[in-house]
């Protein structure tokens, strides 16, 4: 093996799908309105149904569906996308979901809203597209700046939109979101396919309708029966909605009161923002897929989960065109776009867990009718076995409310992001190449980042960290995402031993100038060690301004071989204005040539000393097997959740030889423990404790202590 080379995207790691999925977002598309109506771009859903390609009749070519006016009965011609966007959200009745009776008639009343001839309110159509036109301008601008889509959703604007709404709607926006569960999970399924149905029966209906003209509109219906179909299909491509069990939380919570749907929106938007791994019926349970939220759709993340749901609205759309030409209607066990949805059952099986999600906040018992929630409720590593019934709906969403969605953490400021993976359930994959590494890519999309940041790392674990190498290595970073890599030095490693040792990677991502900065990739200042496979690098931070020593945090980045290293975490001689780095070789000699051609750099945060959740101690002391550790205290900090913790060692002398720095053993509201030892080597406390080592564990946390 030469090098684990650097992924082209996270979407190639987790499924080999090539970096071509991760393109350039295609500009919104500009749809026909007939002449004297105001042209409108729309939303994700609008999108999606607009980019597809409709037939109209088997000797003419396919439309982009944004070129085909459908005229309604209710006086509206609007386009196979804007009736994708309007369904359900904005049209349908309140007391009456679709999957609640799924039956054809009560799918038609709740389209006839939108569409019929005897519709009071479809004349609200134009108002509500003129509303969405803030939307597309906020995400546009987004993208005019370099950033991703996504980030345009501040608050103020999702609040005025949904407040202009509600007036719009006369207030049948609000009405139809308590009642909303036909847009997830199985009952998202159960509305999808019965207004499929209705579709594909119209489009017969329209093959045996002999007049050409009342043969189109008949057609014509078909496909508007079907957008309104489309709408709770696509729904459930969006990591928000696979998996929350919504109506069991407005049912089963406190007897159908608002409580249980401020609790779905909770849980909806946790999964919207840091997505599920899922699988389909057409892919096969071998190639899982990241499927980000709403309001994600265009992020470079969720590309692959982009190109997969459009091509099931395209199948949708198809399989009414076929019933048409054919006269026939296929079983409702065949559908197209079934095949290619997120299977639910798999990613509502949170014991068996084979796509490796987070645990859920909200679950049904598997096996059982007991409606479960999250032991530790803002912890997204809470582990399943924690999962209880024993909890109040209203007390939830008062914890939920001051301690989950706006409480800030300790530590960093707001423009930083941060995250973990799952205790137990990371996405570790085996590398092929040698079967001592497993690695995984982090997504630090959510962080908004439109340059690449200074990435800090470290390994949490609960047995053998201390004999890994990976810990503080960021391989191919970019500003959304990196890779970790950790090698066994015991020999041959598996995904699911790494969790049953409970690894797991904590980051944080820090825009470059915060306290923080990095070398030049390709044409950093290494020099040569006095040993032919050292290099050391001294680090200027002068630029940070601090006013005495920090807390220093360092990363080796790199796109090869950075992993056979030790010293990344083990920063010499540190004052206010500068730090050296030596690193060390593990597969030979190595010259600071060779460092750069690899891409080898340093990238360093300091934490100013006293600032809260950080600290150090060099209170060292020793197994019965030689290991010598430091128990870090933070329960000075009154974390009420285990936060994220990083650490490195500071020393005069032989830090560079140790394992361990880096590596965050048995984490805890009130600590954890450090490792240290040198391979091979018997140390002892007196030792790191003399003037010519003075090794001392540096540490930072970022939790809520409130």
């Amino acid at each position: 093996m030469d090098q684990p080379t650097k992924p082209q995207s996270p979407a190639e790691l987790r499924d080999g799908s090539p970096s071509a999925h991760f393109g350039v977002r295609p500009k919104l598309l500009t749809h026909y309105v007939p002449k004297g109506q105001r042209l409108f771009e729309t939303n994700e859903h609008e999108w999606l149904g607009d980019n597809i390609d409709l037939r109209t009749s088997q000797s003419g070519p396919n439309t982009k569906a944004s070129q085909v006016p459908i005229a309604l009965a209710s006086g509206q011609t609007l386009t196979y996308g804007q009736i994708l966007a309007l369904g359900g959200d904005f049209f349908g009745i309140p007391s009456s979901p679709i999957s609640d009776s799924p039956t054809a008639a009560n799918f038609i009343a709740n389209f006839d809203t939108l569409g019929g001839a005897g519709s009071s309110v479809a004349s609200q159509v134009p108002k509500i597209l003129s509303i969405l036109q803030a939307e597309i301008d906020a995400v546009n601008a987004a993208e005019a700046n370099g950033q991703q889509p996504s980030t345009a959703y501040t608050s103020g604007l999702v609040d005025n939109l949904n407040n202009q709404w509600v007036l719009a709607t006369g207030g049948r926006y609000l009405r139809l979101a308590v009642y909303n569960w036909d847009h997830f999970g199985k009952h998202a399924v159960t509305a999808y396919s019965i207004g499929h149905q209705v579709a594909l029966q119209q489009a017969v209906t329209a093959h045996n309708t002999t007049d050409p003209t009342a043969q189109r509109a008949a057609l014509m219906l078909a496909y508007a029966y079907n957008a309104f179909a489309d709408h709770f299909m696509s729904d459930l491509f969006s990591g928000g909605h696979i998996r929350t069990p919504r109506k069991e939380l407005y049912s089963d919570v406190t007897g159908g009161t608002s409580i249980g749907g401020w609790l779905s929106q909770y849980m909806h938007d946790e999964d919207s923002k840091y997505g599920l791994n899922v699988i389909n019926n057409d892919r096969g349970a071998d190639q899982p897929w990241p499927a980000y939220g709403d309001k994600r759709l265009f992020d470079t993340v969720d590309a692959t989960n982009k190109g997969i749901v459009e091509s099931a609205v395209q199948a949708s759309a198809d399989e009414v065109f076929e019933a048409f030409v054919s006269g026939v209607a296929p079983s409702a066990s065949s559908y197209a776009a079934l095949d290619l949805i997120p299977n639910i059952d798999a990613a509502t099986n949170y014991v068996a867990n084979e796509q490796h999600n987070y645990t859920p906040m909200f679950a049904l018992q598997q096996g059982g009718s007991a409606l479960l929630r999250r032991g530790c409720v803002c912890d997204r590593t809470s582990p399943v076995s924690q999962m209880t019934d024993n909890w109040w709906g209203w007390s939830t969403q008062l914890y939920l409310k001051n301690n989950c969605k706006d409480a800030s953490p300790t530590f960093p400021p707001a423009d930083a992001e941060y995250g973990s993976t799952a205790e137990g359930a990371t996405h570790w994959e085996q590398y092929p190449e040698d079967d001592s590494v497993v690695s995984t890519t982090l997504d630090a999309s959510g962080a908004g980042l439109v340059s690449m940041p200074v990435f800090i790392t470290s390994l949490a674990c609960y047995s053998d960290g201390l004999y890994t190498n990976g810990a503080g290595i960021v391989y191919g970073a970019s500003a959304s995402h990196y890779t970790q890599y950790v090698q066994f030095q015991k020999g041959a490693v598996t995904p699911d031993q790494a969790n049953a040792n409970k690894w797991r990677v904590y980051w944080h991502a820090v825009e470059p100038g915060f306290a923080s900065g990095m070398t030049s990739v390709g044409a950093t200042e290494w020099k040569q060690g006095k040993a032919s496979d050292v290099i050391y690098l001294d680090v200027d931070t002068s630029s940070a301004g601090f006013t005495s020593t920090p807390h220093y945090f360092a990363s080796l980045m790199g796109v090869s071989n950075a992993l056979y290293t030790r010293g990344a975490n083990v920063t010499y001689g540190s004052t206010k204005n500068a730090f050296r780095i030596y690193v060390k070789y593990l597969r030979g000699d190595i010259t600071p040539e060779q460092a750069n051609e690899w891409q080898w750099a340093m990238a360093w945060h300091g934490v100013p000393q006293g600032t809260p959740g950080s600290g150090s101690s060099r209170a060292w002391k020793q197994t019965a097997a030689g290991n010598l550790y430091v128990d870090i205290d933070a329960s000075a900090q009154g974390f009420v959740e285990t936060p994220i913790f990083f650490s490195s060692l500071t020393c005069v002398g032989n830090g560079l030889y140790a394992n361990g720095p880096g590596v965050i053993y048995n984490p805890q509201t009130t600590g954890f423990r450090s490792y240290a030892q040198i391979p091979g080597q018997s140390v002892s406390v007196a030792d790191v404790e003399s003037a010519e080592w003075n090794w001392e564990v540096h540490w930072y946390a970022i939790g809520r202590n409130s």
